[in-house]
């Protein structure tokens, strides 16, 4: 089963062309049109409706266990939701608590959890993003998904709907489904069917599909579909037969547009999921434990969603925390820093059990929690797709050191800003900065050495030749030590190539470093 989860979270309007200016030609004779309304016919869409959601936010929940989910409305406590091995013995949703006990001795009653819902459904939406680029979420229970777009990656509607019930039934979830071009076309066939899940191929099918649907499927007002029922109008079809100006002032203008929108007549605002730019998710150990082999086996399941969301939404992380909880003391926070952003599970499972190893725990884990804060666009770095990367990648060495040893124990070379050479390097940084771009080497002498020189040119074992330069320094008249030089690039008589400078000032020649 699934572990209660909390929850982790696109199109703009086209652009209208803009008309000609008045006068030319072309406008004269050719108008400009407005775009042409979005015709939603060319679309499919997919809808989930997991009727045992609040059963199933319960850890521990079995569809063989007698079990209900009781809601209070006023005094009294109605049934909310039924497990399928009580409703073969005549619990249904609506019924008071008592009445369902009374029929199912020692039946178990489990207070709804409408923010448990609310979290696994938004957790249910994040996962279902992989397979469209538009995913709906309409409370408490309902997801939707446009599929007309996925069928190069995922294969036609039928294909991906078996794939979205596998990939559900997996995370311990079942949903009745359907595909229609309209969203609420598929949302009353996926109520009425529920175990055939229809695929409308094509749009001129959906009629005769939803004509033989009861009418319990509109969305009413109890009074108002009592009425239907005493006048006879039992199925969609008997409503689509009827003058639509006499629905209308019989039951309502809400009806009309109930039936339009799912024959596709009228539109259907669905907004597009948008996850919060954040992860967070919650993991229970079998067994508490101190144990760092113990430990790992529950964050690497929180780190696999975290990085199937990343996956699903081309994001990295360049930082996350684990929240380990213990029972009865406050929580302990480890946190995880990468040099540079990744999404690979290995990775950032190795890190955290690197962590973990220096972390002193005050008593055992009961549950963790894998929190990522800040995610980031991928920036993807060329491979060589002949030669695979091996394990020797420095930043990842640099990433196990720091784990091991502390971020104060690393340290690098980096750069400081200033353009004399003796102060322009520092290694008390863990972040390397951006070299100069002018040519320098990396290898200095402790001290500037002075050349001899012969006929106003300097030499060092023999002549020297320039192969570039001069490149003027001046700087540090701020702090005393001001300095004013002509850098070359010199050539001895080996081949090596040498960084002098002339110095302006005392009028002489001096060594400072040496090229590889």
């Amino acid at each position: 089963m699934l572990t209660n989860l909390a929850q982790a979270d696109l199109f703009a309007p086209p652009e209208v062309a803009k008309p000609l200016p008045p006068g030319s030609a072309v406008a004269a004779i050719a108008p400009p049109r407005p775009p042409a309304p979005q015709n939603t016919l060319h679309k499919q869409w997919l809808c989930l409706h997991l009727a045992q959601l609040p059963l199933e936010v319960f850890p521990h929940f079995e569809p063989d266990d007698a079990v209900v989910v009781t809601q209070a409305a006023g005094p009294r406590v109605l049934v909310a939701c039924v497990s399928p091995a009580v409703a073969d013995q005549g619990v249904q949703a609506g019924m008071t608590a008592s009445a369902a006990q009374g029929l199912v001795p020692g039946l178990q009653l489990c207070p709804r959890d409408e923010r448990a819902e609310q979290r696994r459904l938004h957790w249910l939406a994040r996962w279902a993003s992989r397979f469209s680029s538009w995913v709906s979420v309409e409370p408490p229970n309902t997801l939707y998904l446009e599929v007309a777009g996925s069928a190069r990656l995922f294969g036609d509607a039928r294909e991906l709907q078996r794939s979205l019930r596998a990939g559900l039934g997996a995370h311990g979830h079942s949903a009745q489904s359907a595909v229609a071009h309209t969203p609420r076309g598929a949302l009353w066939l996926a109520l009425h069917n529920t175990d055939a899940h229809p695929c409308i191929d094509k749009p001129e099918h959906l009629p005769g599909a939803i004509s033989a649907l009861p009418t319990a499927v509109l969305d009413l007002p109890p009074q108002r579909a009592h009425r239907l029922t005493r006048a006879g109008l039992r199925t969609l079809g008997d409503l689509l037969r009827m003058p639509r100006d006499g629905l209308a002032r019989r039951y309502g203008q809400n009806l009309l547009q109930q039936l339009d929108q799912a024959l596709g007549k009228a539109p259907q605002a669905l907004p597009a999921f948008a996850p919060p730019q954040r992860f967070t998710a919650n993991v229970d150990l079998p067994l508490p434990s101190a144990a760092v082999p113990r430990i790992l086996p529950a964050a690497e399941h929180g780190l696999k969603q975290l990085c199937e969301h990343l996956r699903a939404h081309d994001r990295a992380v360049d930082r996350y925390i684990c929240l380990l909880f213990h029972e009865g003391r406050p929580a302990t926070r480890c946190a995880v820093g990468l040099r540079t952003a990744s999404r690979s599970l290995p990775r950032l499972l190795q890190l955290l059990g690197e962590h973990l190893e220096r972390q002193a725990l005050p008593a055992e884990v009961v549950g963790l929690r894998i929190e990522a804060l800040k995610l980031l666009p991928l920036a993807v770095n060329n491979r060589d797709w002949i030669t695979p990367p091996g394990d020797d990648d420095w930043l990842a060495t640099v990433e196990r050191w720091q784990a091991r040893l502390g971020d104060d124990a690393v340290r690098r070379l980096g750069t400081h800003a200033d353009h004399r050479p003796e102060r322009a390097s520092t290694v008390n940084a863990t972040d390397a900065g951006c070299w100069p771009q002018s040519l320098r080497p990396l290898y200095l002498l402790p001290k500037p050495s002075p050349l001899q020189v012969h006929n106003n040119l300097p030499i060092y074992g023999g002549p020297l030749t320039r192969l570039h330069g001069p490149e003027r320094i001046e700087q540090g008249w701020w702090d005393g030590t001001d300095i004013s030089r002509d850098y070359y690039i010199l050539r001895d008589t080996r081949g090596a190539r040498l960084w002098a400078y002339q110095d302006r000032r005392r009028l002489g020649w001096w060594l400072q470093g040496v090229f590889a």
